[in-house]
């Protein structure tokens, strides 16, 4: 059986929640902010996952992040990916009207099930991660069991 389950934090904690409690406001704007956006904020990014009959096929659209900067880790049957862009234009211009700068980091992580984790391949170019997710492949169990004659 496999499955990739986006992997989200708990706010199930009984002190977050109590907190949540207490702080009616916050716990509006999560909610309206969640119903607006749908359920992932406007700074994650998209995957599409495809079936290829012997492994899956992940793609994220990372545009504008470096190789360097793009990372995908496994651990404890969970894949994280995780980018993070930091562009700054320094120009050593005294009378510029405008300097513009970027920063910013995502991540998602997704559950593991049915994979082997340790024959996941991947790729960067253009802008798109590229995830190989081979199949495990179970052996069939026999129900043959042998006699020993005595």
């Amino acid at each position: 059986m496999f499955s990739i389950v986006p992997y989200r934090y708990s706010n199930n904690h009984p002190v977050r929640r109590n907190t949540e409690v207490r702080d009616p406001f916050n716990a509006f704007a999560d909610s309206f902010f969640r119903s607006f956006w749908g359920d992932e904020s406007a700074s994650t990014f998209k995957v599409d996952v495809e079936d290829k009959g012997d492994h899956y096929c992940l793609e994220a659209d990372l545009p504008g992040m470096d190789k360097e900067h793009v990372h995908v880790d496994v651990e404890n049957g969970i894949l994280t990916i995780s980018a993070e862009m930091n562009e700054q234009n320094d120009k050593n211009e005294s009378n510029y009207v405008l300097h513009e700068r970027r920063y910013g980091s995502v991540s998602r992580s997704f559950q593991l099930e049915g994979v082997e984790e340790q024959n996941i391949t991947g790729e960067y170019k253009d802008g798109v991660l590229r995830l190989n997710l081979p199949k495990h492949v179970e052996q069939p169990k026999s129900n043959t069991r042998r006699i020993e004659l005595q």
